[in-house]
């Protein structure tokens, strides 16, 4: 078969599976496995970003997926085998739409909150910043809105206030500040939104 002309996503399916069976370690095959999907599907510009997590789906499907692995190996069962990775790749990718929805209502709620307390446009900058990387330093902040170091302190204060942000507890130098409901909502955990 030309190689060109097979679906990205199918031949996707047939790298999962050879890797998974030529791979000589005991542990971490799956996880390393599955990073490659996701790699192989950004370099071959299926996706633009690394959104697509499958661990979780096929986590919760663990014998069926070890089992079609294994049909292919046993008995050539290369249709059913594709059926499944396609089908998987399918929940993966409505997991993933679901989880942006809620950040961007996330945020929303967020600008929302800093706005009503009428605070300063660097907040939002802030806000926004966090989605890109829910955990900061003040010095980090200080070069993303380029602000004195005082400057930048006074906003964070301002986002532990209205319970945006969290100290990480323990010693760090620079200090660490954490969103932890977009990490939530990563992780998909529920919290309540003060």
């Amino acid at each position: 078969m030309n190689r060109k002309r097979l679906p990205e996503l199918v031949e996707s399916a047939l790298i999962h599976y050879q890797f998974e069976t030529i791979h000589p370690f005991a542990d971490g095959n799956g996880r390393v496995g599955r990073m490659l999907i996701t790699l192989h599907l950004l370099m071959r510009s299926t996706i633009k970003t690394p959104v697509l997590y499958l661990s979780p789906t096929l986590e919760t499907r663990k014998d069926e997926y070890i089992d079609r692995m294994f049909e292919v190996s046993r008995s050539g069962a290369w249709l059913e085998w594709i059926r499944f990775y396609l089908k998987a790749v399918a929940d993966a990718a409505e997991s993933a739409i679901a989880t942006a929805a809620r950040l961007f209502a996330l945020q929303r709620h967020y600008r929302e909150r800093v706005q009503k307390a009428g605070r300063s446009a660097n907040l939002i900058k802030i806000i926004d910043y966090l989605f890109v990387s829910p955990a900061v330093t003040i010095p980090e902040l200080q070069t993303v809105l380029d602000v004195t170091y005082r400057s930048a302190q006074l906003n964070v204060a301002s986002l532990i206030k209205v319970g945006i942000l969290n100290e990480v507890p323990g010693p760090s130098n620079p200090k660490m500040f954490v969103a932890m409901d977009i990490l939530d909502v990563i992780a998909d955990r529920k919290r309540d939104n003060a």
